[in-house]
């Protein structure tokens, strides 16, 4: 199964203390890219930023954002997401559960 994590959108202070263009929040999608599968939406808020590690909204990359998600999120919730998502697929494959609504 390709369970993929994706960062769609970050929010940003224009200052916090004496640093300035804080990125705050990150807005994330995983999705089990089994057969057009299943997907879970979240939000991480970051802590406040230490000024010896501080890395400027524009000098952010996309490894670094996912990296600060999943180590907020603990290794045990990542693996939680990604088994869930797993199972999810797996019943909507075999019949057990169908998704979709009636209108």
């Amino acid at each position: 199964m390709a369970i993929k994590w994706k960062v769609f959108e970050l929010e940003r202070k224009a200052s916090e203390g004496s640093l300035s263009d804080v990125c705050t929040e990150a807005h994330w999608v995983v999705i089990d890219e089994d057969n057009g599968g299943s997907y879970r939406f979240g939000e991480t808020t970051f802590n406040a930023p230490d000024s010896d590690s501080f890395i400027a909204f524009d000098s952010l990359t996309y490894d670094t954002v996912l990296n600060w998600v999943k180590t907020l999120l603990g290794t045990s919730e990542v693996n939680s997401i990604e088994s869930g998502l797993t199972t999810k697929t797996t019943n909507q494959k075999d019949g057990t559960v169908i998704p979709g609504v009636p209108w």
